[in-house]
């Protein structure tokens, strides 16, 4: 393709474009023409297109899904092979904070998930769980007292001030080698438990031995150590008397228990009346033996104003 060159000299020539960038003199004057080719355009600008790392998406994905459920842990080792991915590929490859925080998420969920198996009454894990299991059956709108019927009578125990206490209504009894009882309490943030059990006396059981050893049938026996220890079709273990109060004037008998049931030793706040004739009261407040310092007023507050009338 002929290109259009002017000579110093005024001559304007035509000369073929494979000439450009070589020497060629003017026919007229001799002298070199403007020959130089052209400057080479500037390369055009391309957007650099990057896509995510896929490692990096699962990593974030598994640690916010699986945070509390192990997931974190898998959520760290995809986040460090994304990394490593992202760092091997730069030009092709980005979502490198993607993967740090997955890392960074799966290490906090790891963290929380392992404390709350360390500890999880602190962190209340124990205490909703407890709610799953009994939260349908209880009923925290008490009146002040909480009256019962008993037979043709009724029994009454005065709410515990402590606002956390509920009636729980147990679900249709299967095993009938636990006796139902007919008040029971419970406090789900603190595992703790309030019961109200009878027994009919007879004149063999006048006898402080073995009323006490009635009594403490019955308790091994009750609906409030099957539903703590989750018993099923299995006997409550033998408790340990770790205490028995002397007998007051007004004829009360105090003794503290101590058994493992669900998995945590417990301990067991037990009273009842020598004098009762034909139907034995017994009072049981229930909690983890590590804790029962702190319920334990609950319990006798509650026990100082039963009243029973049959």
């Amino acid at each position: 393709m002929p290109v259009s060159v002017t000579c110093q000299c005024g001559a304007k020539l035509e000369i073929d474009e494979k000439f450009l960038g070589k020497e060629v003199l003017c026919p007229d004057c001799q002298r070199p023409l403007p020959t130089k080719a052209p400057a080479a355009p500037p390369p055009l600008e391309l957007p650099d297109h990057k896509r995510t790392s896929g490692l990096a998406v699962l990593s974030l994905s598994l640690s916010l899904v699986g945070a509390f459920l192990g997931g974190g842990i898998a959520g760290i080792v995809v986040g460090l092979f994304a990394i490593k991915e992202i760092a091997a590929k730069p030009g092709k490859l980005q979502g490198l904070n993607l993967a740090r925080a997955g890392i960074i998420t799966g290490a906090v969920g790891t963290f929380l998930l392992l404390a709350s198996l360390v500890s999880p009454y602190v962190f209340g894990v124990d205490e909703f769980l407890r709610l799953l299991t009994y939260g349908r059956g209880v009923n925290r709108n008490l009146k002040d007292p909480i009256v019962v019927p008993v037979g043709n009578g009724e029994i009454s125990l005065k709410r515990p001030s402590s606002g956390r206490w509920g009636i729980y209504t147990p679900p249709i009894r299967q095993n009938t080698a636990f006796q139902s009882d007919p008040l029971l309490l419970i406090n789900t943030a603190d595992d703790a438990f309030i019961a109200c059990q009878d027994i009919d006396i007879n004149l063999d059981d006048r006898n402080e031995a073995t009323l006490m050893a009635k009594v403490l049938d019955r308790v091994r026996k009750s609906a409030l150590l099957n539903i703590v220890g989750g018993l099923g079709r299995n006997e409550a273990p033998e408790p340990t008397v770790v205490e028995k109060k002397a007998l007051t004037p007004e004829g009360l008998q105090e003794i503290i228990l101590d058994i493992r049931l669900g998995g945590h030793e417990r301990r067991l706040l037990v009273q009842y009346s020598t004098k009762d004739r034909i139907k034995a009261f017994i009072r049981v407040g229930c909690a983890r033996r590590s804790l029962f310092e702190r319920v334990e007023k609950d319990f006798r507050e509650a026990f100082a104003e039963f009243r029973a009338m049959i």
